[in-house]
């Protein structure tokens, strides 16, 4: 988080077995948490799994929503944006891309909310090229979501799709009372073989 201009003391973090909640101040940089934050991560895995043996190896998945979330209280934080940052990081999609992508150390996913913010707005070199669009189903929850991968994800699979860290610039400081920006790490297991990386439906070819 240093190495991606965030300071954890300023995150409200909760363990959650082998992962972690944080929820991030509301003037918080976007645009580290989306790129920057994810690439420390990415490389401090590279590292790690690079000098340890396979059956050591950490793969994470990540996902990061905006929304309002009511700390404290009897029941602990609540708020919608922890059930739908919930629904993200347990999405088959984000399963699959580790799955598929058996050298990726990470997957990532974003919510449409924090898509809008940040990739449509090409910030810091963001670019919707290099996201893919699925449809997230569980539990009742059904939306939109974005995800990424390091350069595992060439571009031959799929035409546009091109995978490289951006060129880094600040994003203007958002307003007072703007929602919480989250992330969630999470370990994954090793990868199994499975066919094909899951598309949003409308994405997908029709038959001739």
């Amino acid at each position: 988080a240093a190495a991606a201009g965030l300071d954890r003391a300023e995150w409200d973090r909760r363990g959650d077995g082998d992962g972690e909640t944080a929820i991030l101040p509301a003037d918080t940089d976007l645009l580290l948490v989306v790129r920057r934050f994810v690439a420390e991560l990415d490389r401090l895995l590279t590292d790690h799994n690079e000098d340890h043996a396979p059956e050591t190896r950490i793969r994470l998945r990540t996902a990061a929503t905006i929304g309002t979330v009511v700390l404290g209280g009897a029941l602990g934080h609540r708020g919608e944006a922890l059930i739908e940052l919930a629904r993200l990081l347990n999405s088959r999609p984000l399963r699959q891309a580790l799955r598929d992508f058996p050298d990726a150390n990470l997957a990532q996913i974003i919510s449409q909310s924090l898509y809008d913010r940040t990739v449509v707005l090409e910030l810091g070199g963001l670019r919707p090229r290099q996201f893919r669009r699925v449809l997230v189903e569980e539990k009742g929850y059904r939306k939109d979501a974005y995800l990424w991968l390091p350069s595992p994800w060439r571009p031959e699979d799929r035409p546009g799709i091109r995978m490289a860290f951006p060129r880094l610039m600040p994003l203007p400081r958002p307003t007072t009372g703007f929602p919480f920006p989250i992330v969630i790490t999470r370990p994954e297991p090793p990868a199994q073989d499975d066919p094909e990386l899951p598309q949003h439906p409308e994405d997908r070819a029709g038959p001739d």
